[in-house]
């Protein structure tokens, strides 16, 4: 016995067998469809201009959007990933991508508190106490003030 199945049963049994819905899928066609205004919505003068220095620079902009974010033309999704992380942005939406992670992040400096700010600072405490500070409490005044003003960091 032979058991046929018309095709509207078959793309329904596909439709529903995958995880996804195929409205989800992100095509460099589909990416690209409606975009007529090539990335510039009603601004007619910075559309020619750009349009003008693309030319004048020798840059192919059939097929593609301009991205000011990212300060170029594009025509795909993997050319918008490519120009992120060139310019070392991450991106998200219909293209994801992480940000690259910097090749010798920076090194963090203690904060120090100018040696004038500390002085006034100092100055004021002393004339508080009517100028009767010795030479010896002077020092650790400063270092205590010094401390003080630069807050509270990780060592």
């Amino acid at each position: 016995m032979k058991i046929t199945v018309s095709r509207k049963q078959r793309r329904r049994e596909l439709r529903t067998s995958l995880p996804f819905g195929l409205v989800n899928l992100h095509t460099d066609t589909t990416f690209m469809a409606n975009r007529s205004d090539l990335g510039f919505g009603d601004d007619e003068r910075t559309r020619r201009f750009k349009i003008a220095e693309a030319k004048r620079d020798g840059v192919s902009i059939g097929g593609k959007s301009y991205s000011p974010q990212l300060k170029g033309w594009f025509g795909s999704r993997k050319e918008v990933e490519e120009k992120a992380l060139a310019k070392g942005y991450g991106v998200s939406g219909l293209v994801n991508a992480p940000a690259p992670e910097p090749e010798n992040p920076p090194e963090t400096k203690r904060y120090e508190v100018a040696e004038h700010c500390v002085q006034e600072a100092v100055e004021d405490i002393v004339q508080d106490n009517q100028g009767d500070v010795g030479p010896k409490e002077r020092v650790k005044l400063v270092e205590e003030t010094r401390t003080r003003l630069r807050g509270a960091q990780d060592d």
